[in-house]
C-alpha cells in the first residue's frame, strides 16, 4: 500500500503545484537539497554535513539536514507542552471535525509531531511561502494523515478558500505567527477561523502576547518586542484582550488562556455551536 500512497501524495501535490517539480523530486529523493537559498540571509556549515541558516520572515536559526528535513531549536522546546494542551481538546474528531489546519507551519516539524500523537485527525500544513516545504513533505514521508503543505496567506480570504476546498475545519492551530506579521495577517487568521471552522470547533493560537491592554509579561519579553518592532515597525506583541475581543464579532468565544513555558501564551477559542 505505501507506493500507492507516496503515488497519490505525488498526484496531490502536483495538483496544487503543477509546475513544481522539486516538490515532487522530494518524494522520489532526486530534489535539490535545503531550502531556496534565494531568499536565505545566511548559510553556514554545521556538523556532519547540516546546514544552518535563517529566513527573512522568521525569528528562528534553521539547521538543514541531508534528507530535506529541517529544524528549529523553538519548535524542539515547545512541539510537546503545545502538544499536551491540544490533546486535552482533541479527544476524537467527529465526522465534520478531523480536518486540522496548520497555519505559518515553518518547518513541518509541529504537524509531524501532531500528527503522530492524533493518527485520528487529518492534518493540512500551509504556509505563506514555499520555502520550507520540502522540509514539510520530508518529515511527514511516513505519516499518512498529513496532506501537501498549500500556500496559505492568512490575510488572503481566496486563499483560505482553496485550502479548505469548501469543507469545513474542525481545528486551526496556528504557532509564533502574530508576531512576526503585520496585524492583518492576525485579522485575517480570525476572519478564516470565524468563516471555516466547523460550529465548535476550536482555534489554537500560540505565541508570547501582552496582557490586559499591552502589559509584558517579563523584562525579556518587552525587549524581544522592542527588537521585533525595531526590525518591522508591522510586527510586535499582539495582545490577549484585544485578540478576544476581535474574536468574539466573528463567534469565536474564547475558552481557556494558558500559561506556556518561555512566557509564552496558548489563546483557545471555539466556534460558537450550531442552533438546536
Amino acid at each position: 500500500t505505501r507506493p500507492l500512497r507516496i503515488l497519490r501524495t505525488q498526484l496531490m501535490l502536483h495538483s496544487v503545484y503543477p509546475s513544481s517539480k522539486l516538490l515532487l523530486g522530494t518524494f522520489r529523493g532526486r530534489a535539490n537539497r535545503h531550502p531556496n537559498m534565494s531568499t536565505v540571509q545566511a548559510v553556514n556549515p554545521g556538523p556532519e554535513g547540516t546546514r544552518t541558516f535563517k529566513l527573512p520572515n522568521s525569528m528562528d536559526t534553521y539547521t538543514a539536514h541531508e534528507d530535506d528535513r529541517v529544524f528549529a531549536p523553538a519548535t524542539s522546546r515547545n512541539k510537546e507542552p503545545i502538544l499536551q494542551v491540544l490533546q486535552r481538546y482533541l479527544t476524537g474528531p467527529s465526522s465534520d471535525s478531523s480536518k486540522v489546519v496548520e497555519v505559518a507551519s515553518g518547518s513541518g516539524e509541529h504537524a509531524a509531531h501532531f500528527a503522530r500523537a492524533l493518527p485520528s485527525y487529518t492534518f493540512q500544513p500551509t504556509d505563506c511561502s514555499s520555502e520550507l516545504f520540502k522540509s514539510i513533505i520530508a518529515h511527514a514521508l511516513q505519516l499518512s494523515n498529513i496532506m501537501p503543505p498549500m500556500l496559505l496567506d492568512a490575510s488572503n480570504p481566496k486563499a483560505w478558500e482553496e485550502v479548505v476546498n469548501n469543507e469545513q475545519v474542525g481545528s486551526i492551530i496556528c504557532i509564533n505567527m502574530t508576531h512576526i506579521s503585520p496585524w492583518e495577517a492576525t485579522m485575517g487568521l480570525l476572519d478564516g477561523a470565524g468563516r471555516h471552522l466547523a460550529h465548535g470547533g476550536y482555534l489554537f493560537i500560540y505565541g508570547p502576547f501582552t496582557i490586559e491592554g499591552g502589559k509584558h509579561t517579563s523584562s525579556s519579553n518587552a525587549d524581544f518586542d522592542a527588537s521585533l518592532r525595531q526590525r518591522n515597525p508591522l510586527w510586535g506583541y499582539r495582545d490577549v484582550d484585544e485578540i478576544a475581543k476581535q474574536a468574539a464579532s466573528r463567534s469565536l468565544h474564547q475558552r481557556e488562556v494558558v500559561a506556556m513555558p518561555a512566557n509564552n501564551f496558548m489563546l483557545i477559542f471555539q466556534k460558537d455551536q450550531a442552533a438546536a
